[in-house]
């Protein structure tokens, strides 16, 4: 597991995995919930957005990467805006949420803003 993020409930917890998975657990007693459906998890009131999983960013990773090159994200209190770090030294700014069309895929047309640090990995 590399990435909790809670409800505004405090009633669910969600875990990304380092094997691509979304899991999602009762809270404060643990119990695995499996009864969620992809689409429902878009329209849920998460605290805040530190996942790399899910329809609402799938569109954050650039062509021919994989999930471990994309370390972090912050969705900011407004949530209109998605934060990332990544294994390339950058930072990107998305309009939240990052859905991925067909037309983005085909053309690789994201719209984001971009800061670079030459310390290399972003955590």
């Amino acid at each position: 597991m590399n990435k909790t993020i809670c409800d505004c409930l405090g009633k669910l917890i969600m875990t990304n995995s380092g094997a691509k998975e979304q899991l999602f657990y009762e809270a404060p007693r643990g119990t695995r919930v499996t009864s969620i459906k992809t689409t429902d998890i878009e329209k849920m009131d998460w605290f805040t957005w530190t996942g790399v999983l899910g329809l609402v960013c799938e569109g954050i990773w650039p062509p021919a990467t994989d999930i471990t090159d994309v370390n972090s994200t912050h969705l900011t209190k407004d949530k209109q805006t998605l934060a990332t770090g990544d294994d390339f030294g950058l930072v990107k700014l998305f309009d939240f949420p990052v859905k991925v069309k067909k037309t983005n895929i085909l053309l690789n047309q994201f719209i984001y803003k971009t800061y670079f640090f030459s310390k290399g990995k972003i955590c």
